[in-house]
């Protein structure tokens, strides 16, 4: 179960980091990208320190 949110997580980190490549390089002709970054960037914010509390908790109770 650890290594599957080890992947999830990091499958979200790549999402973010592609995400934020393409805004950069094809604002010009697709502004709709960089309309979504500030969501993923919320998303990622949120969920990064929630899955480091759940990995803790999950940590201790063993």
């Amino acid at each position: 179960m650890r290594g599957e949110l080890w992947r999830v997580a990091l499958g979200w980190l790549l999402v973010f980091l592609a995400v934020l490549a393409l805004a950069d390089t094809r604002q010009r002709w697709q502004p709709w990208l960089s309309g979504l970054e500030p969501w993923l960037r919320n998303t990622f914010v949120t969920a990064v320190p929630i899955l480091l509390v759940w990995l803790v908790l999950r940590k201790r109770r063993r």
